[in-house]
Parts: structure tokens; sequence; C-alpha cells
């Protein structure tokens, strides 16, 4: 695979999960699993540590899927514009070659 080619992938992923990012319902899903966490842990015994680290846990695992995403989407941004560099010096080859 070419380093294009390499970059239209990045760039499609990225392209991918900022559409999911953005996305009304995943956006209010996060937000409704973030409030169920943190409303399930305000009502937990003060025993009940593994209930509570356990909330933790999945309060950063949510986060952790929001990052990849972000990364992922940030990545694309940073291909598409290497992919438009390409194009730019391709253009000034071909402009150059007329001369």
């Amino acid at each position: 695979m070419s380093e294009q080619e390499n970059l239209r992938a990045i760039a499609a992923r990225g392209d991918r999960a900022r559409r999911f990012l953005e996305d009304e319902t995943f956006r209010d899903a996060v937000k409704r699993v973030k409030e169920r966490i943190y409303g399930d842990w305000c009502n937990t015994r003060p025993d009940d540590r593994n209930l509570r680290e356990q909330l933790y846990a999945q309060g950063k695992a949510l986060d952790g899927i929001v990052l990849e995403l972000t990364k992922e989407s940030d990545a694309g941004t940073v291909a598409n514009a290497m992919l438009k560099q390409y194009e730019r010096r391709e253009q000034q080859k071909r402009g150059q070659g007329k001369g």
C-alpha cells in the first residue's frame, strides 16, 4: 500500500469516527450512560467499595471509547491535510512540466 493509499484509509476512518462523535444519538447515549453511572455511584452504600470500583471502571471504559474515536478523527484530519499537500505538489509538478 502506498503512502497516499494509507493516508486515504486513515482519512476515511477519521471521517467515520468524526461522524460518529457528532451523531446526536451517540452523544445522547454517552451522556445518559455517564449520568446513570454517576447516579448509581452516588447511591452506593458506604461499605460497597466493589460496586463503586465497578462503576468507576465503566465510566473510564466509556471515556476510553470516546477518546479512541477522537484520536481516529484527529488522525483523519491530519491525513486529509497531508493528502492536500500531496495534491498541491502533484499540481505544481504538472504545471512545471508544461513549460
